[in-house]
C-alpha cells in the first residue's frame, strides 16, 4: 500500500531529478557554446612556432589563456566470425607513390626569433601556428608547408565493397585485393606519425612537476591519437611494403619521427619519435574480425613513452576500433574498450573506458594512496579532468580545414604528412613512402595510373626471392616487441652512403 510518505519521497526525488536534468542541460549548452569553432579566424598562412625556452604549462589547478583558447573559463560538468592477424586493408596492398615534388611547397626560411611561446595543450594542433607571440618585435615566418592536397578526392566510380567481398567469399579477408579507389593517399606508417598531432601535450607533461598533472597529460595524449579517425571511415590507408620507411622531422614541433614496416606476414609497423624532452615508440599489429556489416580491429602491442629528465616510463595499450555499416554511405567509426596507462611507480596508473558512442570516463591516480582525479570526455572532441564544478579542459581537438570532406577528411596535420618538399628529395632514403608512385598518383587524382602502379608494386613484392630484412628496428626476444636501433639519423647525415637499401619502388 502506497502511503502519503512514499508519495512525498517520490515527489521529492522527481523534483531533484528534474533540477539535475535542467542543470545538466545548462552545462551542456555552455560546453556547446565553447566548442563552436565556426567563428574562429584561422590565418590562411600558418605561422612558424616560436622557440620556447621553458615549455611549461600551467598547473591543472589553474587556468591559463595561453595554455588553450578556452581554458580561461572553468566548466562545470557532471560525470554524467572470421579472424585474421593482419591490417584493415588487403594483405598485399602496395603503398605510397613518389610523384614529382613540383606541386608541393618547399620549406621557407624561419626567421630567427627570441622570446617564448606557450605550448597549447592539444588545441589547434593542426593549425601549426604560434600560440603566444606576445613579445614585441618578434619576426614570424611561414613554415612553408602545404595547406591543401593537390586535388580534391577523385570520384571512385561505382565502387561496391559488398560486391568485392561477395566475389571473395571463403577467402582470408585481408588477402582480398582492394581497388585503389578504396584508399586514402596516406599509409599505415604515416598514420602512426599522425598520432603525434597533439605532441604539445607531451611537451607540457615533460615540464610538469606534479605527478598527477603529468599522468593526466599523458592520458590526454593517448586519447588524442583517436581524434583524426572521426572523419576517416570512408577510406583505408595503404599497406606499407616490407622494408618501407617514413620519416618526419618537425623543427616547429621539436621532434623527429621514423617508422618502418618490419614484417609482412603478419603486417607489423614499428616507429620511434624523439624530442629533447621525451621519446615515444611503439609497434603495431592488428587482429581483424569481420562481422558481416562491420569490421573490428584489435591492436596488439604496447605504446611506450619515456621522459628524459626523470627517466619515467609510461606504457599503455590501444582499444578496439570498429567500422560500422561497411556497405552503406552512412559508414562510421567507433572505438571501445579499456585503455590502461601504467605509470612509473607501483600503483600509478590511469584506467579509461571507451564507451560505444564516443564517450570516455576513467580515473587517474599516482599511487595506492596518492592523489587521484577523474577524467572524462569524448575521443573525437575533448578530455576534461576533475569533478563537478572544478573540471577543466585538458585537451580539445582542432578544427578541420575548409572543405575537409572533399580531401579525405584530413586534418591540417594529415595534409602535410605526404608532402615531398624540395629540400627533402636528396635527403630521404629511397625506401621512404613519399617516393612511392601509386600513393602519389592517387594524391594527384590519377586513379588509372595509380591502380597500375599499385599492382606492379604488389607483384614485385610477391616475386622478390630474398625477403627484405628490417634495417632500422630489431625484434627483442623477450617480449617480441621491436626496438629502434638508433642508427637511422646518423646514416641520414651521410645520405645513407655505403648502406645497401632495397629497391622497393622502381
Amino acid at each position: 500500500m502506497v502511503t502519503a510518505e512514499d508519495v512525498a519521497q517520490l515527489t521529492a526525488q522527481v523534483t531533484e531529478l528534474s533540477r539535475q536534468n535542467q542543470d545538466l542541460r545548462q552545462r551542456l549548452s555552455l560546453i556547446h557554446g565553447h566548442s563552436d569553432l565556426s567563428a574562429m579566424i584561422v590565418s590562411a598562412v600558418p605561422q612558424a612556432l616560436l622557440p620556447d625556452s621553458a615549455n611549461i604549462s600551467s598547473s591543472l589547478s589553474r587556468d591559463s589563456i595561453t595554455e588553450y583558447h578556452d581554458a580561461a573559463e572553468r566548466l562545470s560538468l557532471d560525470m554524467s566470425s572470421s579472424e585474421s592477424e593482419d591490417e584493415l586493408s588487403d594483405e598485399d596492398d602496395a603503398n605510397p607513390p613518389a610523384a614529382d615534388a613540383s606541386n608541393q611547397a618547399s620549406s621557407s626560411t624561419v626567421a630567427a626569433a627570441s622570446g617564448s611561446a606557450d605550448a597549447s595543450p592539444g588545441g589547434a594542433a593542426n593549425d601549426a601556428s604560434t600560440t603566444g607571440a606576445s613579445a614585441a618585435g618578434l619576426e614570424v615566418a611561414t613554415t612553408g608547408r602545404r595547406e591543401v592536397l593537390p586535388v580534391p578526392q577523385p570520384d571512385g566510380g561505382n565502387l561496391s565493397l559488398f560486391n568485392i567481398l561477395c566475389r571473395n567469399i571463403g577467402k582470408d579477408l585481408t588477402s582480398v585485393r582492394m581497388p585503389i579507389a578504396s584508399n586514402e593517399p596516406l599509409n599505415a606508417l604515416q598514420r602512426l606519425c599522425e598520432e603525434l598531432e597533439y605532441s604539445s601535450l607531451l611537451d607540457q607533461a615533460a615540464a610538469a612537476k606534479d605527478p598527477l598533472e603529468r599522468l593526466v597529460l599523458v592520458v590526454a595524449f593517448a586519447v588524442s591519437a583517436y581524434a583524426c579517425t572521426a572523419t576517416r571511415s570512408a577510406k583505408k590507408p595503404f599497406n606499407p611494403l616490407l622494408g618501407e620507411t617514413y620519416e618526419c622531422v618537425r623543427e616547429d614541433r621539436g621532434w623527429k619521427f621514423i617508422s618502418e614496416q618490419v614484417s609482412h606476414h603478419p603486417p607489423v609497423a614499428a616507429c620511434h619519435c624523439e624530442s629533447d624532452a621525451w621519446e615515444f615508440w611503439q609497434d603495431c599489429r592488428l587482429r581483424n574480425k569481420f562481422w558481416g556489416k562491420s569490421l573490428e580491429a584489435q591492436p596488439l602491442g604496447a605504446i611506450r613513452l619515456r621522459f628524459k629528465d626523470s627517466g619515467e616510463l609510461f606504457q599503455w595499450n590501444k582499444v578496439t576500433t570498429c567500422i560500422y555499416n561497411l556497405f552503406s554511405s552512412s559508414r562510421y567509426i567507433d572505438h571501445y574498450g579499456e585503455l590502461t596507462v601504467q605509470g612509473p611507480v607501483q600503483g600509478s596508473q590511469a584506467r579509461l573506458t571507451f564507451h560505444k558512442g564516443g564517450s570516455i570516463s576513467g580515473v587517474c591516480r599516482t599511487g595506492s594512496n596518492g592523489p587521484e582525479t577523474a577524467v572524462f570526455g569524448r575521443w573525437n572532441e575533448s578530455l576534461f579532468a576533475g569533478r563537478e564544478h572544478t573540471a577543466r579542459c585538458v585537451w580539445r581537438s582542432g578544427a578541420l580545414p575548409p572543405h575537409s570532406a572533399s580531401y579525405y577528411g584530413f586534418t591540417r596535420f594529415a595534409i602535410e604528412l605526404n608532402e615531398l618538399q624540395d629540400c627533402l628529395v636528396s635527403v630521404l632514403p629511397v625506401t621512404d613512402t613519399r617516393f612511392r608512385p601509386d600513393q602519389r598518383l592517387l594524391e594527384v587524382g590519377d586513379l588509372d595510373n595509380a591502380e597500375a602502379q599499385k599492382l606492379r608494386l604488389e607483384n614485385k613484392q610477391r616475386s622478390r626471392q630474398t625477403p627484405v630484412q628490417p634495417r632500422w628496428f630489431r625484434q627483442l626476444s623477450s617480449d617480441k616487441s621491436w626496438e629502434f636501433r638508433r642508427e637511422y639519423w646518423s646514416a641520414r647525415e651521410s645520405k645513407f652512403a655505403g648502406i645497401d637499401l632495397p629497391d622497393l619502388f622502381d
